[in-house]
């Protein structure tokens, strides 16, 4: 289970290569040694040396100097050495450019990025068999005086200590409840949010009031429900185009109301993930659920399984709420300034020592596949990376991991 990092923001940090490159300079040069580079002297004294790989060695002297290329392999090599010419920058680690229309020998810029957290929109079933025991699986009607504690009072708890741990601060919660009443069946109506996301800890009392207000009754239009919240996390991250939101489902029974079907629900959730921005549905099943895991693994591109919420409910719905917000944090702002996007290599190093390799490009998320890959929002005007799922995961689950994002210069 991922672990929730306290105060996590997102942001992004720019490495700027030798101020900016000199695109189709022709005294530039890039070493061919990969890993453990020297440096290459170009030009008639006009020129620095380029750094390239691990421990490349100072540019020479020179005249005015062009800025030093990327490296093919390694980590980075140092600057260039001092003289009159301008500092040097050393090479790239790892594979370097591979864009197709991008000059393999310049480099923008090289901005390293960082994952904000994942915002989360919890739409909760209020039906009347949340009155049940929490500890009773098999519970499908309330009895007429609840047994304390109910399956509500573990899901209000498990909430309320979520948006109110120190841990959660920085992430934006919002939530809804189903039913409205039992005549209501449109999506529309339940894209109102009781509370809307908003950053934690600012929102935590609003959650926790709404909550409190809460008396179990009705059936369960899981259905209109859950189409209701993804087309609300929709408007929320076209709102805020750098954030990205994810739907948790907390439900104890199958969907019975509003001609609501396991295989409707499924669909409403394979369709949002598929989607552009893409909706990733997380499952919290209380009692006899386990059906709904179809649901989940719809959601999520057959990747994640339901949460059964069985024994301790509110250990299991806090862990799956600390999952959510941080298990699909795939998203990377980009920089907020014009770039080509079909100039860009996304590279991914596995571990502080690992070996850098570049990421492929797919269309969305739809194209991810086994191989894993990256895609952008926007073609056109992206403001977010995602990685897909395959390519995600090793990041996340191992530590000191770095995502770079280079951007390229056009070629001849």
């Amino acid at each position: 289970m991922a672990t929730l990092i306290s105060m996590r923001r997102w942001t992004f940090h720019f490495v700027l290569v030798a101020a900016v490159l000199a695109c189709g300079n022709t005294s530039q040069q890039s070493s061919a040694s990969s890993g453990s580079g020297g440096a290459t002297q170009a030009g008639a004294g006009a020129s620095s040396g380029v750094g390239s790989g691990s421990g490349g060695s100072v540019g020479a002297a020179g005249g005015a100097g062009s800025a030093g290329g990327p490296g093919t392999g390694g980590s980075g090599g140092p600057s260039g050495g001092a003289g009159s010419q301008d500092a040097a920058a050393g090479g790239l680690d790892g594979a370097g450019i591979d864009g197709s229309n991008a000059d393999a020998s310049c480099v923008r810029d090289v901005i390293d990025l960082l994952s904000p957290p994942t915002d989360v929109f919890v739409m909760i079933d209020t039906s009347g068999s949340m009155q049940c025991p929490a500890a009773d699986d098999m519970c499908e009607l309330a009895p007429p005086t609840p047994m304390r504690p109910t399956r509500w009072d573990a899901v209000m708890n498990a909430i309320n200590g979520f948006v109110n741990a120190p841990a959660s601060a920085g992430i934006a919660v919002g939530i809804g409840l189903f039913p409205i009443s039992p005549t209501i069946c449109t999506a529309m109506d339940y894209a109102q949010p009781v509370v809307a996301i908003a950053a934690l800890p600012g929102n935590a009392q609003r959650v926790s009031n709404a909550l409190a207000m809460v008396a179990p009754a009705g059936n369960t239009p899981t259905v209109p429900a859950l189409t209701g919240a993804i087309n609300y996390a929709k408007t929320y991250m076209t709102a805020t185009p750098t954030r990205s939101a994810a739907v948790v489902l907390v439900t104890d029974g199958l969907p019975n109301g509003c001609s609501s079907t396991i295989a409707a629900a499924s669909m409403v959730a394979m369709n949002a993930f598929v989607a552009t921005p893409s909706i990733t549905t997380y499952v919290v099943g209380l009692g006899n659920t386990a059906s709904l895991d179809q649901i989940a693994l719809a959601g999520s591109g057959n990747t994640r399984h339901y949460f059964p919420a069985t024994g301790d409910v509110g250990a299991k719905l806090l862990a799956a709420l600390r999952e959510a917000t941080n298990a699909s944090s795939c998203d990377y702002a980009l920089p907020m300034r014009p770039f080509d996007p079909n100039l860009v290599t996304l590279q991914i190093t596995l571990g502080p020592n690992g070996t850098p390799q570049n990421v492929r490009k797919v269309q969305n998320s739809a194209a991810c596949g086994a191989a894993g890959g990256w895609y952008y929002d926007d073609p056109v005007l992206p403001a977010k990376a995602t990685l897909c799922p395959q390519s995600c995961d090793p990041v996340k689950t191992t530590e000191g991991s770095r995502i770079r994002f280079i951007i390229g210069c056009a070629g001849p």
